[in-house]
């Protein structure tokens, strides 16, 4: 009986065995191919479930709020009125103003600095009045530092400060002759220096300058010349290489077409013609003072002369300001351009803007081609240095007729000032090396001067 029923057991065991297996399989390739059907199924059961549940569930009691304490209306806030846009002459009043103001302010930072290393003895309080009294005096100390040592009773410089032994001791000028203009105005109107102080007044190299500073400049510029460049320069005895600071015996000067002016407070200007200095080499700071440069030049006496600038301004003191300055003084040799406001502009401009033109060019032709500059370095090669910065000049006006502003696209008076210009430049060329505007002819080979028994004696 046992065995019987161990084997209907196994019998039936048997014969669901290959079905099962089946429908094992097909229950594995329905869910293989249809379980994201499954899934949307079962997804969509859940959902019914828990939308059933929260609709059972009963909703909480309403809590009453406290209504919020009114609050009070404010009233708008008063509007200041705006202010009216500047017209443009104010905002260049502006502008010349806070221009005016920094440096000023440079000015006294360089005067302290200078009060500061002439009495190294005295405490900060001591230093700011002396100071206060040298602002109040409209005096100023970077160059003439003298002026502290004469206020303070004592004859010799403190110890540190160096002064070099050709130079005497200066007298304070008077304060009421000081205070009688400001200098920059005196340089600023007269078309002589204009361009020149408003170029130094850019630069980064600014020392102070006294009313009397530019009165004996204006007063030691000869007839017909103007000056190039402002600056800084020092002249020894000794050869002096780069240096990264202004020595203290460096005081303000100006160099024109002929000569070097440097004024003196007290004394009379000191007058170097630029026929006896002969530039021999440009020194370039490396470390500290990487904007300024240094010009170098052997006077005839012996003395080295050091001329400092901005490095963008340095070379003129050699090459001159001819290809580049923008002002020069009325010149004789160049007809005085039409009036405006009279009507008819539009054809006196056009008018005035070709007799320039062929001025220039007929200056250019006569003295510009190869033969005549070589007769002109024959007849005056004693000075070529001279002879070189004259030819700038003409160079410069030959560059400003061909890039030439067109009328209409510039007003009346910057094609009028653009081209006399050019015309002063062309003609400032010809009055310096003594020569016709614009010539009749071309220079030649021909017109040299033969040697007489005076050129040997």
């Amino acid at each position: 009986m046992a065995r019987k029923r161990r084997r209907s057991a196994s019998a039936g065991a048997g014969g669901l065995g290959p079905f099962g297996i089946f429908l094992v399989l097909v229950a594995i390739g329905v869910l293989i191919k249809y379980w994201w059907v499954l899934l949307i199924v079962l997804g969509v059961v859940g959902l019914t479930v828990a939308i059933v549940h929260f609709a059972r569930t009963p909703a909480p009691p309403v809590m009453a709020r406290s209504p919020k304490p009114a609050r009070p209306v404010e009233p708008p806030p008063v509007m200041a009125p705006r202010s009216p846009a500047l017209a443009s002459e104010d905002l260049a009043d502006q502008l010349r103003a806070s221009k005016q103001v920094r440096h000023i302010r440079d000015m006294q930072e360089w005067d302290y600095e200078w009060i500061r290393l002439t009495h190294p003895e005295k405490s900060s309080r001591d230093l700011s009045d002396i100071a206060n009294a040298h602002f109040a005096r409209g005096r100023s100390i970077g160059v003439n530092y003298e002026w502290a040592l004469l206020d303070s009773g004592s004859d010799q410089p403190a110890e540190g400060v160096g002064v070099s032994p050709e130079a005497p001791k200066r007298i304070p000028p008077d304060t009421d002759h000081t205070a009688k203009a400001e200098p920059g105005e005196l340089l600023a109107r007269d078309p002589r220096t204009m361009w020149a102080w408003a170029d130094y007044l850019e630069g980064r190299l600014s020392l102070p300058v006294s009313d009397e500073d530019a009165r004996q400049v204006l007063a030691a510029i000869p007839p017909g010349d103007h000056v190039e460049i402002f600056g800084a320069v020092a002249i020894g005895a000794g050869l002096l290489g780069a240096t990264d600071t202004l020595p203290h015996e460096a005081r303000f000067a100006a160099r024109t077409f002929d000569r070097w002016i440097l004024p003196c407070p007290g004394r009379l200007a000191v007058i170097i013609p630029a026929s006896s200095t002969r530039h021999y080499a440009t020194a370039r700071p490396v470390d500290v003072a990487r904007w300024m440069e240094q010009s170098n030049f052997a006077v005839a006496d012996g003395r080295h002369l050091r001329a400092y600038s901005d490095r963008i301004r340095v070379d003129r003191f050699d090459e001159g300001a001819g290809l580049c300055i923008l002002r020069l003084p009325d010149n004789p040799f160049a007809p005085v351009p039409p009036g405006l406001g009279t009507g008819g502009e539009d054809a006196l401009v056009a008018e005035y803007i070709k007799s320039v033109t062929d001025r220039v060019r007929q200056a250019q032709a006569n003295y510009g081609a190869n033969d005549a500059r070589r007769a002109l370095h024959e007849t005056y090669g004693e000075n070529k240095d001279r002879l070189s910065r004259a030819e700038n000049y003409l160079k410069g006006a030959v560059v400003d007729i061909k890039g030439r502003p067109r009328i209409g696209a510039e007003t009346h008076k910057a094609l009028v000032s653009h081209f006399r210009n050019a015309d002063l430049k062309a003609a400032f060329f010809c009055l310096a090396l003594g020569l016709p505007y614009p010539g009749d002819k071309p220079l030649s080979r021909a017109q040299i001067r033969r040697p007489t028994p005076a050129d040997f004696y």
